[in-house]
């Protein structure tokens, strides 16, 4: 520390500038180094051009910015609209699944009813045929047997032919009553699908 308090003072004594050396100080560089004066020139130009293309830059960019579009908001009847057209929808729906359904259930009980035609004619032939033939047989065994004369033995076998008749007729109307040849299956869901949309959920 000493040393260099004293150089300097040596220093402030002799006149020289303390911040440079004498070598520097003595020469002027504006004289000595022609080029300093264009460098200085280039590096102003330099510096103009970039200020002016980070301008054109900048403006560019605003220019190009995307401008934010404002959202539509949707017309007050649009809610509306939309329900209406759901229901159609709904209800269209439904109609179509009832109409598959009820063609289903059709189909199933003719082909159960044709099923039972067939077998109920023929069996009704036969079935005639044989009583045709069970009657004359029990005509004649009352007859001969029981030294009945024909028309009492052809009463007897008709009254009695008679009450198996009825007997199955009664059975058979009972049956038609309980029987409805409409398609329940189809109408029961159509009724409770209606009511489905019908009654407001809680």
């Amino acid at each position: 520390m000493r040393s260099h308090e004293r150089l300097m003072l040596q220093r402030a004594g002799r006149g020289e500038s303390l911040d440079r050396p004498a070598a520097f100080r003595s020469c002027d560089c504006s004289r000595t180094s022609p080029w300093l004066g264009t460098s200085r020139a280039f590096i102003s130009t330099v510096s103009v051009n970039f200020a002016r293309n980070s301008t054109m830059i900048d403006t560019e960019s605003r220019a190009t910015a995307p401008t934010a579009t404002p959202i539509p908001t949707p017309p007050a009847n649009g809610t509306v609209t939309g329900l209406v057209s759901g229901i159609l929808d709904d209800a269209q729906t439904l109609v179509r699944q009832q109409i598959e359904m009820l063609k289903a259930e059709v189909r199933e009980d003719f082909t159960r009813s044709k099923q039972a035609a067939e077998f109920g004619a023929l069996g009704i032939v036969l079935l005639t045929v044989g009583m045709l033939g069970l009657v004359t047989a029990l005509a004649n065994l009352l007859h001969e047997h029981y030294q009945f004369s024909m028309g009492a033995s052809w009463g007897i076998t008709g009254t009695l032919f008679t009450i198996l008749g009825g007997a199955a007729a009664a059975t058979s109307y009972l049956l038609l009553e309980r029987f409805n040849p409409l398609p329940d299956k189809t109408f029961n869901a159509l009724q409770e699908n209606l009511s489905w949309k019908t009654t407001p959920k809680m």
